[in-house]
């Protein structure tokens, strides 16, 4: 994988992975909270267009990423009170239930131990870092 940094301002820079995909016909940008920004590009591709291209959809990538911020922030200060039961995940017909074990650990992290359950463990009584995860 190809790594990038961007510029998007004179204070804020991200970086970029670039991945080559076997079936794009076209260069794609994502954005995700959790990954941050990926560009998958066509094997035939001239990788040397990337710079150019992030250039052109700076604008984008800094509002997107602002959102990103601003949801965090927002979390962090204002974590709802209780923890969810559930996550309903509409697009799979799914519904996965959340169990929540406490450890002597001062973080928190997820498994997926069977099927249609997750287990958080850890110190679950950190409701940011549970939100957080």
């Amino acid at each position: 994988m190809v790594q990038y940094t961007i510029k998007l301002s004179d204070t804020f820079t991200t970086g970029c992975q670039v991945r080559i995909s076997a079936r794009a016909k076209n260069v794609l940008l994502k954005l995700s909270a959790r990954d941050g920004l990926t560009v998958a590009a066509p094997r035939t591709f001239n990788l040397a267009r990337i710079p150019e291209i992030l250039k052109a959809k700076k604008n984008w990538i800094a509002s997107h990423l602002e959102r990103f911020v601003e949801i965090e922030k927002h979390m962090i200060h204002n974590p709802p009170a209780l923890l969810p039961e559930a996550l309903s995940l509409t697009a799979m017909g799914e519904t996965w239930l959340v169990e929540y074990r406490s450890t002597k650990a001062r973080s928190v992290a997820a498994i997926t131990d069977k099927p249609g359950r997750i287990v958080v463990r850890g110190a679950i009584d950190d409701r940011n870092a549970c939100w957080l995860l």
